[in-house]
C-alpha cells in the first residue's frame, strides 16, 4: 500500500509538469504503452501465463480504455488548467463511486444508508472545493472540473470490472494487456486531435522528459500494477485506502513544488471530502468479509514494496 499512498500521491504533481511540455493524450498514452510492453517483456521472462480464452483478454483490455484513457487520460487533460492538488482531492472521491458501483454487482457490498449519505457529504465538499473555479465562469474552469469528477467515476467503474470480470490470472500479465490498450488508445486519440503531428520531442524540455519517467517507473510501472494486485487479493475497503493519503501528498507537493494556492475554502473542502471518503471506507472495512485471494499477485507485491 506504500506504493499507492506516496507514488500515486506525487503522480498529480508529475502530470501537471508533464502536460506543460507534453500534450496531454501523448504524455499519457506513451507512458502507459511504454510500461505495458516493458511488464509485457518481464511477464515473457518470467514465463508467466497469458491467457488462452479471448474473453480474459477482451476484459483486460476494456479494463485498460476505461482506467487508462476515460481515467488517467481525463485527468492530465484536466490539470492543464486544474491545480494538481485540487485535482487530486476531487479524484480522491474514486472510493464513493466505488462503493456505489460495487452495490449494483451480485455479491457485491451493498450500499446503505449510512453509505449514501457519505456519499452526498462527499459531494458537498466537492461541491465547496471548486466553488472558486466554478464561480470564475471560465468554460476552462468549469469544463477541467467535470472532467474530474467523471475520471473518478471512469476508475470506479474499470475497477469494478477488474475485480469482477473474467481477468488473466497472473497480475503482471493483465497489467501488461490493460497498458498496451490504454495506451494504444491514448495514441490513438493523440494522433486524431493532431497532437501527435505538431510533437517536436527536440523542444521538450528535461522537466518534461522528468516527469514522464517518473510516470512510466513509479505510478505505471510500480504502483498501477500494486493497484492490480489489490484489486483482487482485498477488500474495495482496504483497497481505497490509499485515497486518504494521496491528495494530503498531492496538496503538500503542488503548494511547496509549484507554489498552488491553499486557502481557507480549500481547507474546508478538502476536510469534508476526505473525511467523508474515511468514515465510509472504515465502515465497510469494519462489516465486509476478507476478499478471495488469488495465484499469481503475492511475488509481484512483494517487489514493489522492496523497491
Amino acid at each position: 500500500m506504500s506504493l499507492l499512498y506516496f507514488v500515486w500521491g506525487s503522480t498529480y504533481l508529475a502530470i501537471r509538469v508533464g502536460v506543460e511540455a507534453l500534450p496531454p493524450a501523448t504524455l499519457a498514452g506513451t507512458r502507459f504503452l511504454v510500461a505495458g510492453l516493458v511488464l509485457a517483456l518481464i511477464s515473457l521472462a518470467r514465463r508467466e501465463s497469458w491467457p488462452r480464452q479471448w474473453v480474459q483478454w477482451a476484459t483486460a483490455s476494456l479494463v485498460g480504455v476505461i482506467l487508462l484513457v476515460f481515467g488517467n487520460g481525463l485527468v492530465c487533460w484536466a490539470e492543464q488548467t486544474v491545480d494538481s492538488g485540487l485535482t487530486a482531492l476531487i479524484i480522491c472521491t474514486t472510493p464513493l463511486w466505488l462503493m456505489s458501483m460495487e452495490s449494483l454487482v451480485p455479491g457485491g457490498e451493498r450500499l446503505g444508508l449510512t453509505d449514501a449519505l457519505w456519499l452526498l457529504l462527499g459531494l458537498a465538499g466537492i461541491a465547496i472545493l471548486v466553488s472558486p473555479q466554478l464561480s470564475s465562469g471560465k468554460a476552462s474552469s468549469i469544463s477541467g472540473v467535470a472532467a474530474l469528477v467523471a475520471a473518478a467515476m471512469s476508475w470506479s467503474l474499470g475497477s469494478t470490472i477488474g475485480r469482477h470480470g473474467a481477468m488473466p490470472k497472473s497480475v503482471l500479465v493483465a497489467s501488461a494487456i490493460e497498458m498496451v490498450a490504454g495506451g494504444t488508445g491514448l495514441l490513438t486519440i493523440a494522433s486524431l486531435n493532431g497532437e501527435l503531428a505538431t510533437l517536436e520531442p527536440a523542444r521538450v524540455p528535461l522537466a518534461g522528459w522528468a516527469a514522464w519517467a517518473y510516470l512510466v517507473v513509479g505510478g505505471s510501472l510500480l504502483a498501477f500494477s500494486a493497484y492490480s494486485w489489490l484489486l483482487v487479493n482485498a477488500r474495495p475497503s482496504l483497497v481505497v485506502t490509499y485515497a486518504y493519503v494521496n491528495p494530503v501528498v498531492a496538496v503538500a507537493l503542488g503548494v511547496l513544488v509549484l507554489g498552488e494556492p491553499l486557502g481557507p475554502t480549500t481547507l474546508l473542502g478538502a476536510t469534508i471530502t476526505i473525511g467523508a471518503v474515511i468514515a465510509a471506507t472504515q465502515s465497510r472495512s469494519r462489516s465486509a468479509p476478507p476478499a478471495p485471494r488469488v495465484a499469481g499477485g503475492s511475488e509481484l507485491i512483494a517487489e514493489g514494496e522492496t523497491v
